[in-house]
């Protein structure tokens, strides 16, 4: 019961409609390869296929990086043996651990200096090996876990906070990491204007700190467990610090970084 004209010539009417997504940067992980969950959903597709997906979905956008910044440091200036071993730093690591540090030291103005010169030398096209950059954005987030330098000067700016939050965003570090992160953010701005620090709000940070006035070149990226909101106090919590950051930093650089991989990896 098919009836199919057929014409010489197709006339197509109607205006142009143009679009664009709500977000400037859009990525996922799942569009490198599909996992998980993720593959029983689309039946397993591969590789070539989930990558053409991601194409007509205009993943990406503007040029944007950020996260764990630092594990090329413990090849840079730790591991002797590294080929990319540029000389013993122990002073850029994180004191009262034996064996590999599992955090920088924030605090010191030798490692302060040390990630300014990457980030100058990032945005003048010279990239150091292992910088987490891409475009105007230069990464400056911790090694991913809570095990932070214990000298007198970490301690001290950690103490600063007196957040004692029991979920797993907290505002404990806060003030501790941004006060690190305004340190090279002021610094790169005299040298390069218009170039952003990215940060991430995340874990014992993912609170607004409560006495640092972040500096105007550092954009945020906000952790938010949305596929964990079966667990309503979790919701409650992220959208505590997400609010916060959101009315309380009007005009910044904000983005969202959303688990879609728990509690699946988790299980």
């Amino acid at each position: 019961g098919l009836v199919c004209p057929s014409t010489p010539t197709l006339v197509v009417k109607g205006e142009d409609v143009r679009r664009q997504p709500a977000f400037r940067w859009r990525n996922s992980r799942c569009m490198g390869n599909a996992y998980g969950l993720t593959q029983a959903i689309w039946g397993n597709p591969p590789p070539r296929e989930v990558q053409q997906f991601a194409r007509r979905m205009r993943y990406g956008g503007t040029a944007y990086a950020c996260n764990h910044s630092f594990y090329r440091y413990y090849e840079r200036f730790w591991e002797e043996d590294s080929p990319h071993f540029e000389g013993k730093k122990p002073e850029y690591f994180a004191r009262g651990y034996s064996g590999k540090p599992p955090q920088l030291c924030y605090t010191n103005p030798g490692l302060i200096q040390q990630i300014v010169s990457d980030a100058r030398s990032t945005f003048d096209g010279k990239p150091p090996y292992g910088a987490l950059a891409s475009g105007d954005f230069f990464g400056l987030v911790p090694m991913d876990n809570s095990q932070y330098c214990t000298c007198d000067a970490c301690r001290e700016a950690i103490a600063r906070s007196t957040d004692t939050n029991p979920y797993f965003s907290t505002g404990t570090h806060s003030e501790y990491v941004f006060e690190f992160i305004n340190r090279v953010a002021r610094e790169v701005a005299k040298t390069h204007p218009g170039k952003t620090l990215s940060a991430l709000s995340y874990a014992k940070y993912a609170f607004r700190p409560e006495t640092v006035t972040l500096e105007p070149n550092v954009s945020i990226q906000m952790c938010v467990h949305a596929r964990n909101w079966w667990a309503p106090g979790m919701e409650t919590n992220d959208m505590a610090f997400y609010r916060e950051w959101v009315e309380k930093e009007k005009g910044r650089r904000m983005l969202v970084w959303l688990y879609y991989c728990f509690p699946e990896l988790l299980t």
